[in-house]
């Protein structure tokens, strides 16, 4: 697999393997390893974290098949095996309207503002907004609805920028596109409008703090955002959503608009039946 993914995920498959997989099917023949042996395993997995185990069995299992390595793949058809039972089903939380709303007020003018913008309004994850550039965003005067016009966007998603990859390209074609942003978010993001990359790092000079023109490192964009809701922060007092969870903020607000799902997941790069 090192070979066909990425360093982040080539080292995640790495980690899974050493702990869960070959303490328990290192030492068999693949001939050997069938449903109800998969099933077993499973069952004594930690269960807030054995979908992500499992996956990396399926993977390994389908790549063997692939390479002719095994002759079946119990892994690869319709056989759905059974998580262990203690993994929370609770749906982690997102921003509601209100929290949105105040949000693009509160947050105005801070560091993480168009990036946060260019996750809730556009659906981008993390990795694909801290990739774009100002210069990468269109924008045009659109007639809505109330007989107005009024300004969007166009945000091209071409790319992603993680910590241990650096700038890559998108997981697969479907991440290639381009998503529409309309009011508000579209015009609060003109509004912050500036070069270079959307959310920049900061550098101390003479005059104070100010953006360095650098791309913010991947791994402080948590620290930073979990600091706006503490005492003395711009959302101080609003419930605490982790910034991983706009991306899901936009698809519950598309929802609850009316948007069918097929075009939320075609917005996110997602297929029509991802949850």
């Amino acid at each position: 697999k090192h070979a066909t993914t990425t360093k982040a995920n080539a080292g995640t498959y790495d980690s899974h393997y050493r702990a869960h997989i070959a303490p328990h099917f290192g030492s068999w023949p693949l001939s050997r390893i069938g449903n109800l042996e998969i099933q077993r395993w499973i069952n004594d997995l930690p269960p807030q974290s054995a979908q992500n185990y499992v996956r990396t069995m399926r993977a390994i299992l389908n790549q063997a098949h692939f390479d002719h390595i095994k002759e079946d793949a119990p892994m690869g058809g319709e056989y759905r095996y059974k998580m262990p039972r203690g993994r929370s089903n609770l749906p982690q939380p997102v921003m509601g309207a209100a929290e949105v709303a105040a949000t693009i007020e509160r947050l105005r003018g801070h560091q993480l503002y168009a990036l946060w913008l260019v996750m809730v309004g556009c659906g981008l994850s993390r990795s694909e907004a801290l990739a774009l550039d100002w210069e990468d965003i269109s924008w045009s005067q659109v007639l809505q609805m109330d007989g107005k016009e009024h300004l969007t966007a166009m945000v091209p998603v071409k790319a992603a920028y993680t910590s241990t990859d650096g700038m890559k390209e998108p997981k697969n074609d479907r991440r290639y596109r381009r998503v529409p942003m309309m009011p508000p978010f579209s015009g609060a993001l003109h509004e912050s409008i500036g070069t270079g990359p959307i959310c920049q790092s900061k550098k101390h000079t003479k005059d104070g703090w100010r953006l360095s023109g650098k791309r913010l490192t991947p791994d402080y964009v948590p620290k930073l955002w979990r600091a706006c809701f503490e005492d003395g922060g711009p959302l101080f007092g609003l419930p605490y959503v982790k910034i991983g969870r706009m991306r899901a903020t936009y698809s519950t607000l598309m929802q609850r608009a009316g948007v069918d799902s097929t075009i939320i997941n075609a917005m996110q790069g997602r297929t029509d039946n991802s949850p």
